[in-house]
């Protein structure tokens, strides 16, 4: 998974840089060691470790060496498969206090009133956050999504079109923070019942820049500081 400030390289040319943010759910957006953003496909970019080494051009081998990589080339060869590296989990001073949006992106916001409407759930946190999401019916509630997101980092969750703006209107978030493999401050589990005013995806001047996505969004707390949003009345 990649996350914001993972350090990545380019697979189809050279060069890499930083993510800095999510355009939308398969572009992310490469701060260049020049400082220009560069938007990039998902999947033309691969996370390295810490390195400055983002430019993997061949060098020129020496004369011994081109012998025998000759001879190698000669004999067969039985592919092994490389290990895989550790995932490398980003962690930021004054992120210990948990941060938890949900935010809003319309596909295509010079079609406010038409465009499909994309879901995001945004860790500002150095937890990890198991999160179950769900729209609460008459007596009950129907879950839209489960899964565990890293720390500072943000998953796309599902797209919504006009005629499912109702499932909405009354929603539920729970979270559980943890760490993995270090020892860590206990959160309290998160329990949020939450109003979804679908009047304002109508409305171009409630999207708003952010620090987690290139295109204006709508952001909704989830948690704020430790302290989770007032429950419904």
């Amino acid at each position: 998974m990649i996350n914001i400030g993972n350090k990545v390289r380019f697979l189809t040319e050279t060069g890499g840089g930083i993510v800095k943010a999510f355009k939308d759910k398969n572009t992310v957006i490469v701060e260049g060691n020049d400082g220009f953003d560069i938007p990039m496909l998902i999947t033309n970019v691969v996370v390295v470790g810490n390195t400055d080494a983002l430019n993997f051009e061949r060098k020129p081998l020496k004369k011994e060496e081109e012998k025998k990589e000759k001879e190698s080339e000669k004999a067969p060869v039985v592919a092994a498969e490389a290990p895989k590296p550790a995932p490398i989990i980003q962690e930021f001073a004054g992120h210990e206090a948990l941060n938890v949006h949900l935010a809003f992106l319309p596909m295509d916001i010079k079609s406010i009133s038409t465009t499909v409407m994309e879901a995001w759930l945004v860790n500002d946190s150095n937890y990890f956050i198991t999160y179950a999401w769900a729209s609460i019916g008459s007596g009950s509630q129907t879950l839209f999504n489960q899964g565990t997101l890293e720390p500072n980092s943000v998953v796309f969750l599902r797209e919504f079109t006009r005629d499912m703006y109702n499932q909405l209107e009354h929603i539920s978030l729970q979270l559980f923070a943890w760490k993995k493999g270090k020892p860590y401050r206990r959160k309290p589990v998160i329990d949020v019942e939450l109003r979804i005013d679908t009047v304002k995806f109508f409305k171009l001047h409630t999207f708003r820049e952010t620090p987690f996505f290139e295109d204006p969004a709508l952001l909704y707390d989830i948690v704020r500081d430790d302290r989770p949003s007032r429950p419904v009345q």
